[in-house]
């Protein structure tokens, strides 16, 4: 049933029937037909206020609908007409016109209306009790809720709201809502509003809640400047304070505001709290300003000492609602790095008007130290403000001098001045980078580039063909994964000042690291050489450094640590072979090549083990002419592993020519066919034909060519970048104004020429091929040993005809 409550045409729309009803009424009869969903239907003008009952009929089937969904537009307004409805429409739909939907006040705080609705047009929000006022004007539609602040209230006072709306029907009335309360904790009440420009109670909705003031005092925010501290570099910490109110904004607190402010009372040996206007000094801090700070004592008073500081202020505050003062607090670490990082200098000590190397290095947890890697660059660099007038800093990469620098790539000196009146001081220098969580810290044995690992083939050709294709792949993400490391640069165990991780993102820690150089009159132990004509040519890479051993062979070197001599065997063939990670994998690894990173490659802890490039020797000449220093690198030495391997399952028969293992194995011509079969699987390659194997034969002769193809390759990548690093090390520049003696120089000089030639050994050898490259070069180190096959058969064939079993 519809009532109308205007004069005005009348429109009906169906939104669910089909086509072929009818649309009738109870009192007037036919209507209109030919409905279908969405059509329109001027129904004419009806009287106002009256009952009327549309339903559909079926002529077909001469059945009415029970249900009806009808939908009715305004086309124009009358404002002449009667603004009162009778009160069957008032009983029907509701009444506005009577003053209703007073709200309570349940306890003191700030009234907060969220409002939804409002139809087309505009319409002002009201109350008229306890007063009347404005609360908003011209609301229209609002697609989200909007919120509106009336103001603090207190319990026990009672609220009406009303609107009025710019509709000429009601014009100048008040509208005054339906209205229920609420039982939660905040929203009380729901008021909901109609403007009579349709028959439902909905053009705007409005939700009251009695909340706490946006300006209540939740708590004091403390922060401190910095927040983490290097200790003897950043010896006083400052505080700030601001009030954070309901809302969670910041308020500044009234100049005359008074705290009382602890520290953790455990760590008074470390800090101090101060504060300059009072002069209260100690753990604890009675009515002081929001100026007070934090005293940080000495590295040396507090060395070893590890974690946070924590700070607590508190005050009263006037509440807002409620006059009365109220108290607040809150608290801040303030955190004193720990020791991470380190830093020491090459010299240590310097001469005065010399030039020191700052190295920055790890130690880890299980004492391991490491210099840091050279492809970190510094994040920060500067000279403690007492040990300014000592010095300057310079970045050796770009010539710049400063008391600062900001991000430049290792390679930072501390330039002393020479006129420094006492005979001996310390300057102190600060550095931070940005780490990677993950550095090794030790070589444990070696890691495998796919570039330089060689694995003869065979091994993949006991695996069943639906096998190969995820044993490839897994293959290759196994040689990924054994990347050569970072980590070639082993440090020394050295003495200095330090401390270490200050904060951290999800993948590299910011590290601090200082250091303290001592500055000295100095003269020079050793004698200076001055250079010939020969030390002036550019030192090229000799190729007598690469050295190849084979599984068994005898290493002897200096070991990293200790610096004594040992001696071991080498044994690659069987290093991380796993045989339960990749299908089809056994212990049966034909031939490997790779570079030996560390020799041995697997070791107990404490045994001696030797790295490429620590025992190289550096001569240093002085170029008197130009007042500068040259140098070449003597000893240098790069293992490499290049092997055929004998556990396997396979009967080796060597090149052929062993007429002892012939006999033992080919004694008939069936099995001389079958010998003769796998040679030319060998000689065509594994790759060639995927999902073939041999029957039972290898020929040692042919893996170890195979492998020779490899190590040539990794021969020539090496060879080309410490080539080019050979070429980087000539541009250093080692005045000698800046270094007085040979010992400065070989010692700042071997810290950087270790750089460069590490950077360029792992850019040779962690080379990363896809699955596809892998497979050409496999592919091109058989086509290289397919010759060596031919001529193992021929040795076989020659033997085997001599045999009386030859046919």
């Amino acid at each position: 049933m519809l009532l109308f409550a205007r004069w005005w045409p009348v429109f009906i729309k169906n939104w669910w029937f089909a086509g072929g009803y009818q649309l009738w009424e109870e009192g007037i009869g036919f209507v209109s037909s030919n409905l279908y969903r969405g059509k329109i239907i001027d129904l004419g003008v009806f009287p106002q206020w009256k009952h009327f009952s549309f339903y559909l009929y079926d002529p077909e089937k001469d059945r009415r609908s029970d249900h009806l969904n009808v939908t009715y537009y305004p086309e124009s307004e009358d404002s002449s007409l009667a603004k009162m409805p009778p009160p069957v429409a008032l009983d029907f739909f509701g009444d506005p016109f009577t003053p209703s939907g007073e709200v309570t006040i349940r306890e003191d705080g700030f009234m907060r209306l969220d409002m939804r609705g409002g139809s087309i047009g505009s319409k002002d929000l009201y109350i008229d009790m306890p007063r009347d006022s404005l609360i908003k004007a011209e609301i229209k539609e609002i697609d989200i809720i909007e919120h509106v602040d009336v103001g603090v209230v207190r319990a026990g006072e009672v609220y009406r709201f009303y609107i009025t709306s710019e509709f000429p029907m009601v014009s100048g009335q008040k509208l005054y809502p339906k209205y229920k309360y609420w039982n939660n904790y905040d929203r009380i009440a729901e008021l909901r509003f109609d403007d009579w420009t349709d028959l439902r109670f909905d053009d705007l909705t409005v939700f009251i809640e009695v909340v706490e003031h946006p300006k209540t005092p939740r708590y004091i925010r403390l922060r401190s400047s910095p927040s983490e501290v290097l200790p003897d570099y950043d010896k006083q910490v400052s505080f700030s304070l601001e009030r954070i109110n309901k809302d969670y904004t910041a308020e500044d607190f009234p100049k005359d505001q008074k705290f009382d402010v602890q520290m953790d009372e455990s760590k008074e040996q470390f800090a101090t709290l101060h504060d300059p206007e009072t002069g209260q000094r100690g753990t604890s801090l009675k009515e002081v300003s929001g100026n007070f700070h934090m005293d940080i004592h000495t590295y040396e008073e507090i060395e070893g000492f590890t974690g946070n500081i924590n700070v607590e202020a508190s005050t009263k505050v006037l509440g807002p609602v409620v006059k009365e003062k109220v108290e607040i607090s809150g608290d801040w670490d303030v955190e004193i790095v720990n020791k991470k990082m380190f830093l020491d200098f090459s010299p240590n000590p310097v001469g005065k008007g010399d030039t020191a190397l700052a190295r920055p290095y790890l130690i880890y947890a299980n004492g391991i130290q490491q210099y840091l890697p050279a492809n970190y660059p510094l994040a920060y660099a500067s000279v403690a403000n007492a040990s300014k007038p000592l010095g300057t800093l310079r970045n050796v990469a770009t010539g710049e001098t400063s008391d600062r620098l900001y991000n430049m790539p290792q390679g930072v000196q501390f330039v002393t001045r020479s006129d420094i009146p006492q005979d001996t001081a310390a300057a102190r220098m600060v550095v931070s980078a940005y780490v990677d969580k993950e550095i090794p810290s030790e070589i444990n044995g070696m890691s495998l580039s796919s570039q330089s690992i060689s694995e003869s083939r065979a091994i993949l050709n006991n695996i069943e063909p639906a096998e190969k294709e995820l044993m490839e792949q897994q293959f290759l993400e196994r040689i990924e994964s054994e990347s050569v490391s970072n980590s070639i640069n082993q440090g020394q165990n050295l003495e200095a000042n330090s401390i270490g991780i200050m904060s951290h993102n999800s993948d590299q820690d910011y590290l601090y690291g200082y250091g303290n150089l001592l500055i000295t009159d100095k003269t020079c132990d050793e004698e200076i050489s001055p250079c010939t004509t020969e030390d002036q040519n550019p030192q090229e890479l000799n190729m007598d450094v690469f050295e190849t051993y084979s599984e068994e062979d005898v290493f002897t070197g200096k070991s990293v640590k200790s610096e004594e001599q040992f001696t071991t065997e080498v044994k690659g063939c069987s290093y991380r072979l796993d045989p339960n990670k990749i299908p089809g994998y056994t212990s049966q690894r034909l031939g490997v090549t790779f570079p030996l990173i560390t020799v041995p490659i697997e070791r107990d802890p404490g045994e001696p083990y030797y790295v490429p490039f620590s025992d190289m020797e550096i001569e240093i000449c002085l170029l008197e002419s130009m007042e500068k220093w040259l140098f070449n690198i003597d000893n240098l030495r790069i293992p490499l592993f290049s092997s055929y391997c004998s556990q396997h399952e396979y009967l080796n028969l060597e090149d052929g020519n062993n007429t002892a293992l012939l006999t033992n194995h080919i004694n008939s011509y069936e099995e001389y066919l079958t010998v003769v079969e796998d040679i030319e699987y060998w000689e065509k390659g594994s790759y060639s034909q995927l999902g073939e194997k041999p029957n039972k034969y290898v020929f040692e002769a042919g893996i170890k060519i195979h492998e020779d193809y490899h190590l040539n390759q990794l021969i020539n990548s090496l060879n080309k970048r410490l080539n080019d690093a050979f070429k980087k090390i000539r541009t250093l520049h080692y005045e000698k104004n800046d270094f007085q003696c040979p010992i400065d120089v070989r010692e700042s000089a071997t810290f950087q020429i270790n750089q460069i030639l590490s950077d360029a050994y792992n850019a040779a050898t962690s080379k990363q091929l896809n699955l596809e490259e892998m497979k050409q070069n496999e592919i091109k180190a058989d086509d290289y040993s397919s010759s060596k096959y031919e001529e193992i058969l021929t040795n076989i064939q020659n033997w085997a005809k001599k045999q009386p079993w030859f046919q």
